[in-house]
């Protein structure tokens, strides 16, 4: 303990509440934001959480007003992991890899749930691309080969509204070069 009150594990020279050094991390100041504990190490440095099989363990984070209102909870006994935001539990990754945003029992690799009655957009992508023929999009690639995507869905930009559309592209022999076969223009 140093006359600021810091507690030094393995240091006699602790630079926040609680620092736990292992080995030399180089010269630091540690954030006042968030200096309540650290662990230093010269190498990999790691927390370690340990329960038994069926319990959860979490990292949480709450204020005066709200207790639960935010955490990362895992759960050995379906060893799955969740996200929690303002109160309620958003990201779920199950046992298998499968992502869930807005559901706990995700059907997909990523599965986007919404239960609003209202329209809205799942998922929106943006780009600072403004020069013709820039664009964003969706790309596939099927099989193990590695060797590029075999078909996309490009949403092409421009200088002005005129040249903005959105194109479905593929290709023939399985290799890097699509081409667009359908595209929609404003008009």
């Amino acid at each position: 303990i140093n006359d600021s009150q810091n507690v030094g594990i393995g240091t006699s020279s602790p630079q926040s509440r609680l620092h736990v050094h292992t080995g030399d991390g180089g010269t630091y100041s540690p954030n006042t934001n968030h200096d309540d504990l650290t662990i230093e190490g010269s190498g990999n440095i790691g927390l370690q959480l340990f329960s038994p099989n069926s319990s959860f363990q979490y990292i949480a984070f709450g204020d005066p007003d709200a207790a639960n209102a935010g955490y990362i909870r895992y759960h050995h006994g379906d060893n799955k992991m969740v996200f929690r935001t303002n109160g309620g539990d958003k990201v779920h990754i199950d046992n298998a890899g499968k992502v869930g945003i807005g559901t706990s029992t995700p059907d997909a690799k990523l599965s986007v749930t919404s239960t609003t009655i209202n329209s809205e957009d799942i998922l929106y992508l943006k780009s600072g691309a403004d020069n013709v023929n820039d664009y964003l999009g969706i790309a596939w690639e099927l099989g193990v080969g590695g060797n590029g995507p075999h078909s996309a869905i490009r949403s092409f930009a421009g200088p002005s509204s005129q040249d903005a559309r959105l194109g479905f592209l593929t290709t023939s022999n399985g290799g890097t070069t699509l081409t667009e076969g359908l595209s929609v223009a404003h008009d």
